[in-house]
C-alpha cells in the first residue's frame, strides 16, 4: 500500500474510534510502538503510562502522558496529542513546565512529543527555546511521516479492539537484484585493496534499503551516512530504525536548512525540526552520543548533511575515531571543484568526504542513480585556475563500480514501468491573442488581491501552459505514426488515454505558483480566443508544494493528488521538493515546464514516474514548447537555440541512463513529436451570427490565422528536423574517451604482463612472430605484435557480442590461439574492470540488426581505442592495426 494512502487509511481508523476514552487508550498503545520504533539503540528499559509510573508520587495528570526509563537510568517524559486541527502553545505549557521541574528528584534528560497534526509557531518557538536554553533538555517530534512508515498494519488494525496487541506488517527482505548489490558489496570489500566503491541504482529500486543491509553485513562500529538534504536523511533514519536487525545509537547532524544554499537559489528542502530526532552540529552532542554507544558495545551511526560535513572532521579532532564506512548518498552531489578560495566554502562541503586529510575513514561507498562525469576539458580549465576537480569516472577517488541497475535493466526485471516523451509543440503567433486577454485578467485580479507576476506570464509562458494542458489531456492534437505520416487514429490507443496524476518541476518556487495561479485562467481566455471548447474531457486540477510548507501540508497535499476523480486531472507544481527524499503516489506523467539545473535532477524527477503501479503500462515525460515563426522557418537552425535548450537537456539526461536510446528506431518509437491543433472545435450551431459568416466568408485576418494554425506537414518537417541530430545531440562522445581512457590503463599493464611471460617463455612469441611475418607482411616489428596481442585481448569481447562466430579473418583466429596459450601461462583477466563496458555492448548488439548498424556500433570504441592507445604509433602501422584489429571490417580510422 503506498505511503499516502496509508496516511489517509490511518486518519479514517483514528477517527472511527467511537469513545474519547476507548480513543485515548487505542491511542496510548499506539504512541507505545512508535516510541518503541523510534528507538533505535534498544536503550528503553520501560515505557509506562503516567498513571501506571510508580515514581509520579501523588502528582496528577500534569501534561506528561508516558514516562520512559532507559537502560542507563535516565527518564523520558512523552506526551501525546491526537489532533485534527494544529498543537497550539497553550495545550503543550503545563508538559514543557513539568519536563524542565522534573517530578521530586527525578530530572528529565529528554521529552518526546507524539502528534498527528503541526505544531502551531508558539509551540515550536517553544520547542526550539528549550532545546538552546533548557539545560541540555532535548525534545524530539514523532509526526504525520512516523505513523505512515510505522510497522503497524493499519489494514488489519481494528478500532474496536482495544485488548491484544497491535496488528505489525513483516519487516522487509531483499529482493534479488538488492540481494546480489549487498552480496557483491560485501565481497569488494573483503578485499583489503579495495577502500571505495561505487553502487549504481536506479530511483525507485530501494537503494536506501540496500544501504542498510550493506552495512550490517559490514559490521562497521561507526558509520558515517551522508546525504545532500534534510528530507532524505529524515526518510534514511526511518527506514534505517524500521528495518534494522541489530541496535545502533544515531545522532543527527545538520544546522539552518538554509545552509548550502546560494542567494539565487530556492529552499526547497523541509524544515530541520520535522526530523525524527533532533539534530545538532554541536561537537558535545556527538560525542557524548559516541561515548555511550562505545560503553554499551554497540554500533553508532552518524547522519549528516554534506553541509554539515566539517562538523564530523571536528569531531574527530575532539576524540570520534576513525570512521569504519562512510556511505555518501546522492554521490553524484560531490563532484565538481573543490575550489581553493574560502568564498566557495559552501560548495566545497559537498566534496570534503573524498579525502582522509578531512574525514578519516576506512571504506567509502558512493551511491547514486545518476553518476556524473567530467569531460577532460572542464578538468583542465579547474585546474588552471587552482582548483581541484572530482569526476565519478576517477577511480582513485570513487573506487569502481561495484554493482550497476540501470533504468534499462530495471524496467526489465519489472522493477520499474517504462516511459514515453511528449515533445508538445505550439506556434506563438497562434495564442497571442490569447496572451493580451491573460494579462487582462490578471490586471481585474491583482486588483482584487491574487497576486500574480505579469513579468513571468508572457507569450511563451501562456503557450506552455496550454502545451501542458493538451499533453495531459491528450485532446486537441497533431500526431504522427511511427513512418513520420499524420495519424488522425493513434496507432497506440494508450497515448489517448488522459492523465490522472502528474507532477510539474519548474525553475523556480515563483514560477511554480504563478502557473498554480494563472492556469485557469489562461484556459478560460484560450477558449474564449478561439471560440473553442478546449479539453471537455479533462479538467486540469492544480496545486503548488514546496519544503517551506510543514509535513502536514504537504501530506495533505499529497493526499489530494492521489485521490482520483472523474475526467479530472491532479497536478502538484513544485521546484524540486518532490524530485527525491519524498514518496509521491503513482504517477501517469511528469512535466519540465522549464529548465532544470542539473541533469541529475531530471532523472531523479524522471524516476517519479517509472515506479510500479497497478494497472499502469508506462508513464509521460511531458515537454512543452513554445515556436516563434522565425524558428518555424528556419527549424534545423532553431533546434540548436535556447529555446530548444531545455528539450536537450531532457533527453541527454535520459540517454545517459538508458541505452535503448542508442537506436534510431527505438527513440522515434519513444520520443513523439506532437503539435498542437488550435483550429476551432466548436460546433456549427454554436456559433453566434457574425463568428456563421466569417466561417462561410473567410476574411483577411482568419486567412492568414489559418496559415499559422498546425499541420501534419510542418509537423512532420519539424519531427524530421529533430530525429535528424538526435544521434548528435544524444551522443556518446565522452562515454567513448572515458573507454578509451580505461582501456588505455588497462592496455599498458596487459604490456607489462605479456613482456614478462614473453621473457620467460621467447619461443613462443618468436613463433607468433613469424607467422605474422609470413602471412601479413615481412617488415612487421616486435612490438608492433605485441600491440596486436594487447589490442585483441581487450576488443575481443566486444566483436564477440556483435559478430558471433561470424568473423572469417584468419588473425583474429590466430590471435585467439596465442591467448589461449597466455591463459595457460598464468595471464591474468586485466579486462574485469571492462566487464560493464562489454555487457553494455552485447545488449545494443542485440538491437543492432543491420550489417550497417552493427559497424556504427563497433565504430564509436574502436575509433576512441586505437586513436588513445596508439596515438604515438606512425599512420600506416595504426591503420594496419585497427584493420586486423577490427576482426576483418576495415572502417577508416582517424
Amino acid at each position: 500500500m503506498s505511503e499516502i494512502n496509508t496516511y489517509k487509511l490511518i486518519k479514517e481508523k483514528l477517527q472511527a474510534i467511537p469513545n474519547q476514552r476507548r480513543k485515548g487508550s487505542l491511542f496510548e498503545k499506539v504512541c507505545k510502538r512508535f516510541l518503541e520504533e523510534h528507538d533505535s539503540a534498544n536503550e528503553y528499559e520501560s515505557i509506562k503510562l503516567w498513571s501506571d509510573w510508580e515514581l509520579r508520587g501523588n502528582k496528577s495528570d500534569c501534561g506528561i502522558d508516558m514516562v520512559i526509563q532507559t537502560t542507563s537510568k535516565e527518564y523520558i517524559a512523552v506526551q501525546c496529542k491526537f489532533h485534527q486541527d494544529s498543537v497550539s502553545f497553550n495545550e503543550l505549557s503545563t508538559f514543557f513546565t513539568q519536563l524542565l521541574s522534573g517530578v521530586g528528584e527525578i530530572r528529565f534528560k529528554k521529552g518526546i512529543i507524539i502528534t498527528t497534526s503541526n505544531l502551531s509557531a508558539n509551540a515550536q518557538q517553544a520547542i526550539e527555546q528549550i532545546r538552546s536554553t533548557g539545560m541540555g533538555i532535548d525534545i524530539d517530534e514523532i509526526n504525520e511521516e512516523d505513523f505512515i512508515y510505522s510497522r503497524i498494519d493499519w489494514e488489519k488494525f481494528d478500532p474496536a479492539q482495544t485488548q491484544g496487541e497491535l496488528p505489525l506488517c513483516d519487516k522487509k527482505r531483499p529482493h534479488p537484484h538488492q540481494t546480489e548489490a549487498i552480496e557483491k558489496t560485501k565481497e569488494y570489500f573483503s578485499d583489503p585493496k579495495n577502500a571505495r566503491g561505487k553502487l549504481i541504482m536506479a530511483c525507485g529500486t530501494g537503494k536506501t534499503y540496500t544501504s542498510l543491509k550493506i552495512m550490517e553485513s559490514l559490521e562497521p562500529k561507526i558509520m558515517l551516512f551522508l546525504a545532500p538534504s534534510i528530507a532524505l536523511l529524515s526518510q534514511t533514519f526511518r527506514e534505517y530504525a524500521q528495518e534494522k536487525s541489530e541496535p545502533f545509537y544515531a545522532s543527527i547532524v545538520c544546522s539552518d536548512d538554509k545552509v548550502g544554499k546560494s542567494k539565487n537559489e530556492d529552499n526547497d528542502d523541509i524544515n530541520f525540526s520535522e526530523l525524527p530526532l533532533k539534530p545538532s552540529t554541536r561537537l558535545e552532542d556527538i560525542l557524548s552520543v559516541y561515548e555511550k554507544a562505545k560503553q554499551e558495545n554497540k554500533r553508532f551511526i552518524i547522519f549528516s548533511t554534506y553541509q554539515s560535513a566539517l562538523r564530523i572532521k571536528e569531531a574527530q579532532e575532539r576524540g570520534l575515531d576513525k570512521i569504519d564506512l562512510m556511505i555518501c548518498d546522492e554521490a553524484h552531489r560531490t563532484v565538481g571543484a573543490m575550489f581553493s578560495t574560502n568564498e566557495r566554502d559552501d560548495k566545497n562541503a559537498f566534496t570534503l568526504c573524498h579525502s582522509d586529510e578531512n574525514i578519516k575513514a576506512q571504506q567509502r561507498l558512493y551511491m547514486t542513480a545518476t553518476p556524473k562525469v567530467y569531460s577532460e576539458d572542464s578538468q583542465t580549465k579547474a585546474k588552471e585556475s587552482g582548483n581541484l576537480v572530482y569526476s565519478m569516472d576517477d577511480a582513485d577517488i570513487f573506487g569502481e563500480e561495484i554493482y550497476t541497475l540501470n533504468f534499462e535493466k530495471a524496467i526489465a526485471l519489472d522493477l520499474l514501468t517504462d516511459y514515453k516523451v511528449i515533445i508538445l509543440a505550439v506556434r506563438s503567433e497562434n495564442l497571442s491573442g490569447v496572451t493580451n486577454s491573460v494579462n487582462k485578467k490578471i490586471s481585474q485580479l491583482n486588483a482584487e488581491g491574487t497576486k500574480l507576476d505579469k513579468k513571468l506570464i508572457n507569450n511563451e509562458f501562456v503557450c506552455k501552459i496550454i502545451g501542458t494542458h493538451k499533453g495531459l489531456a491528450k485532446q486537441d492534437l497533431i500526431a504522427l505514426d511511427d513512418e513520420n505520416k499524420e495519424d488522425n487514429d493513434l496507432q497506440d490507443k494508450t497515448d489517448t488515454i488522459p492523465s490522472k496524476r502528474a507532477i510539474s518541476f519548474c525553475k523556480s518556487i515563483k514560477t511554480s505558483k504563478n502557473i498554480k495561479d494563472s492556469f485557469q485562467t489562461i484556459i478560460e481566455c484560450y477558449d474564449e480566443e478561439l471560440k473553442k471548447k478546449s479539453f471537455k474531457n479533462l479538467e486540469i486540477s492544480i496545486d503548488h508544494i514546496d519544503g517551506t510548507m510543514n509535513c502536514k501540508v504537504r501530506l495533505d497535499k499529497l493526499e489530494t493528488l492521489n485521490q482520483p476523480e472523474q475526467n479530472t486531472c491532479k497536478v502538484l507544481s513544485n521546484a524540486r521538493c518532490l524530485s527525491e527524499g519524498v514518496d509521491v503516489p503513482a504517477l501517469d506523467s511528469i512535466v519540465f515546464f522549464d529548465g532544470k539545473s542539473a541533469m541529475v535532477d531530471i532523472i531523479q524527477a524522471v524516476g517519479r514516474v517509472m515506479r510500479k503501479a497497478k494497472g499502469k503500462k508506462r508513464g509521460y515525460i511531458i515537454l512543452p514548447i513554445a515556436l516563434e515563426e522565425s524558428e518555424i522557418k528556419n527549424l534545423n537552425e532553431a533546434i540548436n537555440n535556447t529555446n530548444f535548450k531545455n528539450i536537450w537537456k531532457v533527453l541527454k539526461a535520459l540517454r545517459s541512463h538508458d541505452s535503448r536510446l542508442v537506436d534510431e528506431a527505438t527513440f522515434r518509437e519513444k520520443i513523439k513529436v506532437f503539435g498542437s491543433d488550435d483550429g476551432s472545435n466548436t460546433d456549427d450551431e454554436e456559433l453566434d451570427e457574425e463568428s456563421q459568416k466569417d466561417k462561410n466568408e473567410p476574411n483577411e485576418k482568419s486567412k492568414q490565422a489559418q496559415k499559422t494554425l498546425f499541420d501534419a506537414i510542418f509537423l512532420q518537417d519539424l519531427a524530421n528536423a529533430m530525429y535528424n541530430v538526435m544521434p548528435t545531440k544524444l551522443g556518446d562522445r565522452n562515454y567513448w574517451e572515458n573507454f578509451a581512457k580505461k582501456t588505455g590503463s588497462i592496455a599498458r599493464t596487459l604490456n607489462k604482463c605479456l613482456n614478462a611471460l614473453f621473457d620467460k617463455n621467447p619461443e613462443i612469441f618468436q613463433n607468433f612472430l613469424t607467422s605474422l611475418r609470413e602471412n601479413i607482411h615481412q617488415n612487421i616489428k616486435e612490438d608492433e605484435a605485441l600491440d596486436m596481442i594487447v589490442s585483441h585481448i581487450i576488443t575481443k569481447p566486444i566483436f564477440d557480442a556483435i559478430f558471433g562466430e561470424n568473423i572469417k579473418n584468419p588473425i583474429p583466429k590466430a590471435l585467439d590461439k596465442m591467448v589461449l596459450k597466455l591463459s595457460d601461462l598464468g595471464l591474468e583477466g586485466e579486462t574485469k574492470d571492462l566487464k560493464n563496458l562489454y555487457e553494455s555492448v552485447k545488449t545494443e548488439a542485440a538491437r543492432a540488426k543491420s550489417q550497417k548498424s552493427q559497424q556504427e556500433l563497433i565504430k564509436k570504441p574502436l575509433q576512441h581505442f586505437f586513436k588513445n592507445r596508439f596515438q604515438k604509433t606512425e599512420r600506416k602501422t595504426r591503420d594496419r592495426l585497427y584493420a586486423y584489429g577490427s576482426g576483418g571490417f576495415h572502417f577508416k580510422s582517424h
